[in-house]
């Protein structure tokens, strides 16, 4: 499975042709995009393409710090007005699970892992376009355009295992896996990456909406909802039930623990940067505050869909269209209100904790079985 180079050499060369036309109305985004599908040719080609070359630098340098400068302040107001509920949100969770629970991953790790199956890659992809046909013809063909138009490459490194470029312009981009095993793991970030080219197409082209990755708290929801779910989906068809439930506990695990360190912090004494990071004084990095209220959220509200989502899978259907279709006119609050949940049971995990209960016990009596 491997992307179309001559396709994305082109692509390039369309971005750079049409924003050097229209370099003074440009955005920070669209230049930072042309950066990153660079970025990607160069894994794929050895050639690198230093986007700063084809673009007038001194402009690119002002746009990122004026786009840096904004997102960051929305961060932080973000931060001020909900990071303690979320910390405590997470602690709640963190009680629902089993008190040797990092032991328990440890030893499923190790005893499940070894069970993990392996595709070919007609399976690979029937499985990926048969979960997505669950969601309507709209999500199951902007899939198969990604498989019919070589846009998945599988053993792609770029700066982080899994990624997902994309352009507005050239309306779409590109999924990169970094694992050339098509496994049940690898299966389950692509499935990830393949949310955010939906999420992409609904809210960024669709609409013509633009929303950073600083100031966008809720940007991994739909991707780890499409994943989560997935996981769910091999289990429900006895594709691979041990792996994919190790793998719906290693997310809860991993993403909940984010913020339980945080209890009892106040992060805002030290100095958080235009990455949402923390620092000391001499910028040393103290906590990677964005990524850890991203990834907490990303996993905790994907799992109150997907609980949500088993009353009547045509109605959220809908419900889902509309959350990523108006994530950025709405508060946080609102964004949850869509999706049937109120604030206040989002932060007390009234809908999931009993869902997670289960999935840790299944686990822990698969290892002991």
């Amino acid at each position: 499975m491997e992307i179309d180079e001559v396709k994305l050499r082109k692509d390039i060369f369309r971005l750079v042709n049409y924003l050097s036309r229209h370099e003074k109305a440009s955005s920070m985004q669209e230049m930072d995009e042309l950066r990153t599908l660079c970025q990607l040719y160069k894994e794929l080609t050895g050639i690198d393409y230093v986007f700063d070359f084809f673009l007038n630098k001194k402009r690119v340098d002002h746009l990122y710090h004026q786009y840096d400068v904004v997102n960051a302040n929305v961060f932080r107001d973000f931060c001020e007005m909900y990071f303690a509920d979320l910390v405590r949100c997470a602690l709640k969770l963190e009680k629902s699970t089993d008190k040797n629970n990092e032991y328990y991953m440890q030893v499923a790790a190790n005893k499940l892992g070894k069970k993990m199956r392996y595709y070919n890659e007609k399976e690979f992809k029937e499985i990926i376009l048969s979960y997505y046909a669950e969601y309507g013809d709209d999500i199951y063909n902007l899939v198969k355009e990604y498989f019919d138009n070589s846009r998945i490459g599988m053993g792609v490194w770029t700066e982080v295992s899994e990624a997902y470029f994309a352009n507005s312009f050239l309306g779409g981009g590109y999924v990169a896996n970094g694992h050339e095993d098509l496994s049940t793991y690898s299966l389950g970030g692509v499935v990830h990456e393949l949310g955010h080219a939906i999420d992409y197409k609904k809210l960024y082209l669709n609409q013509g909406k633009k929303l950073s990755t600083i100031s966008d708290t809720l940007l991994e929801t739909p991707a780890h909802f499409f994943e989560l779910s997935l996981y769910e989906y091999l289990i429900k068809n006895h594709i691979d039930i041990d792996y994919a439930l190790l793998l719906i506990n290693d997310s809860i695990f991993t993403d909940v623990s984010r913020l339980t360190p945080y209890k009892g912090i106040d992060v805002f004494d030290g100095i958080m940067n235009l990455d949402g990071e923390i620092v000391d004084e001499e910028g040393n990095l103290i906590y990677n505050l964005r990524d850890d209220i991203v990834y907490f959220l990303g996993t905790s509200i994907a799992l109150n869909m997907m609980v949500r989502s088993k009353d009547n899978k045509k109605e959220f259907n809908s419900i889902l269209n509309d959350y990523l279709c108006g994530r950025k006119e709405r508060t946080f609050e609102q964004s949850l209100e869509t999706l049937g949940i109120s604030y206040e049971d989002f932060i007390n995990g009234k809908y999931i904790k009993p869902y997670i209960k289960q999935r840790n016990k299944e686990l822990i009596k698969r290892i002991n079985d």
